[in-house]
């Protein structure tokens, strides 16, 4: 029996849960008004980011394959790699962010089709976007040797590189210090030590070898200066961070030019530098050997005079600054992803009338 008859039982609740885990009905509004909130992105935006191990494990495998190429004729092999990283990045470093913004401007309004017709258009966008991609890398196989084969290798290549870094990612400037300059003694050493380096680059005619199609071209009245892929991309790892820390600070150091305009003014100048002192010496330069001390110490001085040196030498997330909880963003295509967000979703928040 009921100790006191005069209380009030207690409701009890509602065994079926909510079938709309992100409905969020508002009780002093309309009943029949009940607002959906889209659900939260996550912050991971899929890219991968390198450790000092990382780092360290990159550096041997570089040498490795250079050793491989130097003794063994890789390039059809490597070519047919290189095709096919080069359409994957002319996908989604040029079809695919055009395709979206064609789509967000376009000037026929929304169709009214059937699911299955929906469907079908978008498969067949799709087939044509690869095509595209596909066809780009097809073309440089074909005309490989060609007299301006080499606009297409240096196009096919700035989207690989731009792909690579818009993958993967430092976490901390410790990771992309220690990595440019483990880079900085290799290049060195199979530049100035052995002839490794400019006989896989540029081709050995001696041994009736060609170059590798991983480099940028730049012609010349004689002949090509190349210009390796990794020294693109192992600076571009640093300089992408220093952009990423710009963004997240919300401010520019240096009047507005910023540590990710230092990092790309300085790259500039020591591109330029090694450039003049190999044709001085009529000799291949290693392009690290002097991009590294041009970029690394300058940003070193500069972020301990302004104090941050610890926070970006730490990373922002072990530093635990409120700066973490921000969606990091690709550094280079942030306004592809911002199309891509806006296709997903317009508003915040989507009223439903029952």
């Amino acid at each position: 029996p009921d100790p006191n008859p005069n209380s009030t039982p207690e409701p009890e609740p509602d065994p079926s849960p909510d079938p709309n885990p992100n409905t969020n009905p508002n009780p002093n509004a309309n009943p029949n008004v009940v607002v959906v909130r889209p659900p939260r992105r996550h912050d991971d935006d899929g890219r991968v980011t390198l450790r000092a191990l990382h780092a360290l494990f990159f550096l041997f495998a570089a040498s490795a394959l250079l050793l491989l190429l130097y003794f063994f004729d890789l390039r059809r092999e490597l070519g047919i790699l290189f095709a096919v990283g080069a359409a994957a990045a002319v996908y989604a470093m040029v079809v695919d962010p055009i395709a979206l913004f064609l789509a967000q401007r376009s000037c026929f309004g929304p169709l009214n089709l059937s699911p299955c017709a929906r469907r079908s258009l978008g498969v067949a966008a799709e087939a044509l976007k690869l095509a595209v991609s596909g066809a780009a890398s097809a073309l440089w196989w074909l005309r490989q040797g060609g007299n301006e084969s080499f606009l297409l290798q240096d196009f096919l290549g700035l989207c690989l590189c731009s792909f690579v870094l818009a993958l993967i990612e430092v976490g901390n400037l410790a990771v992309a210090v220690g990595l440019l300059s483990g880079a900085f003694v290799y290049d060195a050493a199979f530049t100035y030590l052995t002839p490794v380096m400019v006989a896989v680059a540029a081709g050995d005619a001696s041994r009736g070898k060609l170059g590798v199609p991983t480099v940028f071209k730049l012609p010349r009245s004689y002949g090509y200066d190349v210009l390796g892929f990794g020294d693109v991309v192992i600076p571009g790892l640093l300089i992408a961070y220093l952009r990423r820390w710009d963004v997240r600070q919300r401010r520019k150091a240096f009047g507005g030019l910023g540590y990710f305009g230092l990092g790309v003014l300085l790259y500039a100048i020591a591109l330029g530098v090694t450039g003049v002192i190999a044709d001085a010496t009529d000799r291949g330069q290693p392009v690290l050997l002097f991009v590294a001390p041009a970029v690394i110490i300058p940003v070193v001085l500069s972020s301990y005079a302004s104090g941050t040196l610890k926070r970006m030498w730490e990373g922002m997330k072990a530093t635990g600054t409120s700066f973490d909880l921000e969606p990091d963003l690709s550094p280079i295509f942030a306004d592809a992803e911002r199309w891509r967000e806006e296709a997903d979703s317009d508003d915040d928040e989507l009223t439903v009338l029952l």
